[in-house]
């Protein structure tokens, strides 16, 4: 039956060009599309008896949050080191130790 199918389908193909009106074109593809469907429903379907079920797919279970947390590390600006020295800050000398950092500063820009 199936290769009446197939020979049903090269005839309609081969008059295809040969047709005139749209009408007849269209009706020349509708059967065409219902040979097709017919041969497709024709094949034996896989998962019929004695056929093996399809193994599935093992999911990778990978820890997304460490995944994330890199990102968010990549993504979280640096700190920025200070011209100066905090604990020189704490001392007597902060004023001075300031007025250091900010010359510095204005030089460097």
């Amino acid at each position: 039956m199936n290769q009446n199918l197939e020979i049903m389908l090269n005839t309609l193909a081969e008059q295809f060009p040969l047709l005139d009106s749209i009408e007849s074109k269209v009706e020349n593809i509708k059967e065409r599309i219902f040979l097709i469907q017919k041969t497709i429903a024709n094949r034996p379907q896989p998962g019929g008896r004695g056929s093996k079920p399809k193994s599935k797919p093992q999911i990778i279970t990978k820890d997304n949050r460490s995944g994330i947390d890199d990102l968010r590390s990549k993504l979280v600006p640096k700190a920025k080191s200070l011209p100066f020295n905090e604990k020189d800050m704490e001392g007597k000398d902060a004023d001075a130790e300031l007025k250091r950092a900010l010359d510095k500063a204005f030089k460097s820009i």
